[in-house]
């Protein structure tokens, strides 16, 4: 279900058509990183900027890119009192030089009892995986604030192995069904958190945090609910909002004062009123949906998804697009909206309704 292109927001509908190879995401990627090395530069102690620049390639972008990190150095200002010795913690956890007990900064791995580095199970070519580190058991599920009460209790290590299994299956079908996907949730996502919302126990969810740039968490992906599909659509849910969460650096959606956050805009997929930033938001993610599930629809391998639950998710993702002008529903914020938008929506909602039609 392909449109046809439009330039605006550099290209984001394009990419959202998973059409244009990952280009964009790696574009806004690279300029991000760019921005945490300036910011770096200007705010980190001299000797953490010497240790940095000795490090491997590989080794300072996880640093560069770990949420922890982007949180202290590009959300507060002045820099926090903090800064320097969690950066030099870092970095000595990814030179082996650690304490025990450390983590690393992206809460993918830990210094054990024994004083050797324990790492949770990962996947091969998939963002870091983080099951339980202190960074992510602090994390308010709700969104309604950066931190929980008190922190959750990691998982058991057989309730990790299972979640692993269920994310290794479900990355292996992005993969298998788009590789222009998979390149753009690499792109766009620098950690996957994976927790228990005990408040909410047989409940998949999925969320972001717009100043902890491409964290996505993913609730409770041991229980029944969290199918192959839930946590294909969670993973490249949330790697849009973390393309997006790039994009708004410099361009915020709603400028000014019109960004005040109050539920205004019923949203045609919930019903749930949104603040206006929130259903920009939510556009371009439900539009990404509608691809990723009109691909696998279209996918020759049946066994990759299970067909009904995709025709499902399609025409859920659809249903927004075809219950009237997403357009209409900002008119009382138009002036507030970046000059941009306006067009894109207009842009993405006739592209599925053109191709809903031909399908019809």
């Amino acid at each position: 279900m392909i449109i046809g292109n439009h330039a605006g927001l550099s290209g984001v509908v394009d990419a959202l058509t998973w059409s244009d190879d990952a280009a964009l995401a790696r574009r806004l990627n690279r300029e991000f990183v760019a921005r945490v090395r300036e910011q770096l530069a200007q705010q980190a102690p001299v000797d953490v900027l010497d240790a940095l620049a000795e490090l491997p390639v590989a080794t300072r972008r996880r640093l560069e890119l770990a949420p922890e990190v982007t949180r202290r150095v590009l959300f507060e200002d002045p820099p926090p009192p903090e800064l320097g010795p969690f950066l030099r913690g870092a970095i000595a956890f990814e030179e082996g030089n650690a304490r025990r007990g450390a983590w690393s900064a992206l809460g993918d791995a830990w210094i054990g009892s024994t004083r050797t580095i324990d790492r949770w199970p990962q996947i091969p070519d998939a963002p870091p995986l983080d099951f339980g580190s202190p960074w992510a058991t602090r994390i308010d599920l709700t969104g309604r604030h950066e931190f929980a009460n008190q922190h959750r209790p990691p998982p058991r290590a057989a309730d990790a192995a299972e979640v692993h299994e269920r994310l290794t299956r479900a990355w292996d079908v992005i993969g298998a069904l788009s590789p222009t996907i998979a390149d753009f949730v690499r792109s766009s996502t620098n950690v996957i958190v994976i927790q228990t919302d005990a408040n909410a126990p047989q409940q998949v969810s999925s969320g972001t945090n717009g100043i902890y740039v491409g964290r996505t968490f993913i609730t409770n992906a041991h229980v029944e609910g969290a199918t192959t599909e839930a946590l294909m659509e969670a993973i490249v849910h949330e790697s849009i909002h973390g393309l997006l969460q790039r994009d708004v650096l410099d361009n915020p959606f709603v400028p000014g004062a019109g960004d005040d956050e109050t539920p205004a805009v019923a949203s045609p997929w919930t019903g749930r009123p949104l603040p206006v930033r929130a259903f920009l938001e939510a556009s371009f993610v439900w539009f990404g949906l509608v691809q990723l599930w009109a691909q696998a629809c279209a996918a020759a391998d049946s066994e990759a998804v299970e067909p009904t639950e995709a025709r499902r998710r399609l025409l859920r993702a659809v249903r927004g697009f075809v219950d009237g002008s997403l357009v209409d529903r900002l008119a009382c914020w138009r002036e507030d909206v970046r000059s941009d938008l306006v067009p894109l929506l207009d842009a993405m909602q006739e592209g599925v309704l053109r191709a809903a039609g031909a399908l019809a």
